[in-house]
């Protein structure tokens, strides 16, 4: 179960306010809501409805947009590392947002070469 589930008790019918409040769980990763947002820009090249060309570039846009990620995002949590005790208590442990981060990135970039594949294949047909 989540932090926050674990919040609110399974009798209560509402969360304990106060609770909330001190949880880090209120708070959405920004690294993690950003590849959500990339993974919708790659849903955009499965959608039919739009020109070949274009699904071509919304692969193309996810897969900048993910290097760039690596090379700005990554790299400055990687330099964040500072032992626990020095650690702010409501910011989460750069280790476990990481670990996240490697499983959810893995996931698009999989999904990206999927995708080019199909669009790929697509454009020799219409060739």
């Amino acid at each position: 179960m989540n932090e926050i589930g674990e919040i609110v008790a399974e009798e209560a019918a509402t969360p304990d306010v106060e609770a909330l409040r001190s949880s880090p769980a209120r708070f959405v990763n920004r690294e993690v809501s950003w590849l959500q947002f990339n993974m919708r820009v790659l849903e955009e090249a499965n959608n039919v409805n739009h020109p070949l060309l274009e699904r071509m570039r919304f692969v193309s846009i996810s897969a900048t947009n993910l290097d760039e990620f690596f090379m700005v995002r990554v790299a400055g949590l990687k330099g964040s590392f500072a032992p626990a005790s020095r650690r702010r208590a409501r910011r989460p442990d750069p280790a476990d947002q990481l670990d996240e981060i490697a499983t959810l990135a893995q996931h698009l970039h999989l999904e990206q070469q999927e995708a080019w594949q199909t669009l790929r294949e697509s454009c020799s047909k219409k060739t």
